[in-house]
């Protein structure tokens, strides 16, 4: 079902910032940490899938295009992947964000003090 879709959109914006996030610091640090990064982007892309087939559904909702039992049977498939998408995107997340307080112990500490030669 495509209501309360708000939050996980707002979940996947939080997970494209934090791959961004991830490539652009892990860069800095010239290491490279791509089980974090293909984590965080592979949550965010089912998650992307799911808004995608909502903003979809609201389209066709929209236009009324098709037989009643047309509509019916696309808003009947189209449920079922939505809930395949949003207990998979969840799961995704939960694995992810799992990885980034590991990440932000080894990475986002303050460097030990420089003593002057």
């Amino acid at each position: 079902k495509s209501d309360n879709v708000e939050p996980l959109h707002d979940l996947r914006k939080a997970l494209k910032y934090s791959w961004m996030y991830l490539k652009l610091v892990l860069n800095v640090l010239n290491e490279d940490d791509r089980r974090a990064q293909r984590a965080v982007k592979t949550a965010a892309d089912t998650l992307g899938q799911h808004q995608d087939i909502c903003t979809l559904m609201t389209y066709l909702r929209e236009v009324e295009i098709g037989t009643d039992a047309d509509r019916a049977l696309l808003a009947t498939l189209a449920d079922r992947r939505l809930s395949t998408l949003r207990d998979t995107g969840l799961s995704e997340a939960e694995t992810a964000l799992a990885l980034l307080p590991s990440l932000k112990a080894r990475h986002l500490v303050a460097p030990p003090a420089q003593t002057a030669a």
